[in-house]
């Protein structure tokens, strides 16, 4: 069953809905020499627009992109962007002749390479792409420690970043974004959208549904548009010999279960105010009894709007 799972989950990756035109903007804007970030949560696409920029900009050959899948580590980081500038022909090793380096394959040249320092390696990088037109696609970029910072700042001076972050307001990466002047966000999917999305999985593994106009409708709220959740439900589905219409139920109830939770908290808060109103008015306090009122008033119109918004 395992096997089963990873297929569909695999054969459903390449599966892209409702990304074309963040795509097509970030393509302008790398053409342009933008510095750009592309945010918004985990599970969004950025992954993938990101691919489908790298796949189409290298085969457009207009610039020089270079592509880093995790930038969780500096190391990691720089080994990755210098076999890349290798395939190039553009890496050049501080203690080897350019022709030297170019004449070796990079497993030849990968221990002189790793045994670099990190300072070294940073340096190297930054001058192999001084003057070249590189594009840099910098993925999963969620902190940033102060050597990775400064040397970011530096690759900024001689190259366009792209760079994906699930956090933009992540304390460790505030000082470099600041230098992004170009943002765009990865929203999640919309409910044509992701519509569309289980159509082009269900064409690849079929889902085999009692009710598939309910179950399309149940799968959208319980993924709230996020189109990795998509996918891992239909895989997990995906398994199942017919997915009837109590399975769909079920499934609708663990959706409902999580906005039945929120309306209890309000239920609660309004209570509590409540009972400040009454105590506040069996006291003689007058604040207490208007602020508890108030307060009331509140919870029931933030709870009319959230009932609202489930329904929708």
């Amino acid at each position: 069953m395992r096997m089963a799972e990873a297929s569909s989950r695999e054969l459903y990756e390449p599966v892209f809905v409702g990304r074309e035109e963040i795509l097509s903007t970030l393509w302008e804007l790398a053409l342009k020499g933008r510095n750009t970030l592309l945010w918004g949560e985990h599970g969004m696409g950025k992954s993938a627009i990101l691919e489908r920029l790298y796949r189409g900009l290298r085969e457009g050959g207009e610039v020089k992109v270079l592509f880093v899948e995790d930038s969780r580590n500096l190391k990691p980081i720089l080994m990755s962007l210098a076999q890349q500038l290798h395939a190039y022909g553009l890496f050049s090793h501080p203690h080897l002749s350019d022709g030297a380096v170019r004449g070796m394959t990079w497993r030849k040249l990968l221990p002189k390479v790793r045994g670099l320092g990190v300072p070294d390696l940073a340096r190297a990088v930054i001058a192999s792409m001084q003057g070249r037109r590189c594009l840099v696609l910098l993925d999963q970029l969620e902190r940033l420690l102060p050597t990775g910072e400064a040397w970011l700042n530096q690759v900024v001076n001689v190259a366009t970043v792209i760079v994906a972050t699930a956090d933009a307001q992540a304390r460790s990466l505030r000082g470099f974004l600041q230098r992004i002047p170009a943002k765009v966000e990865v929203p999640p999917l919309s409910r044509e959208e992701t519509y569309r999305m289980i159509e082009a999985c269900c064409a690849i593994v079929p889902v085999a549904v009692q009710d598939p106009e309910h179950y399309r409708r149940t799968l959208y709220h319980a993924s709230g548009g996020n189109p990795k959740r998509v996918k891992d439900m239909l895989a997990d589905h995906s398994l199942e010999r017919r997915l009837d219409r109590q399975g769909i139920r079920e499934l609708d109830l663990e959706v409902t279960a999580k906005y039945f939770a929120t309306s209890w908290g309000l239920f609660g808060l309004m209570v509590l105010f409540g009972a400040v109103r009454y105590i506040g008015r069996g006291i003689g306090d007058r604040d207490s009894f208007i602020i508890g009122a108030v307060m009331m008033l509140v919870m029931m119109l933030v709870g009319y709007f959230v009932r609202r918004a489930n329904r929708s």
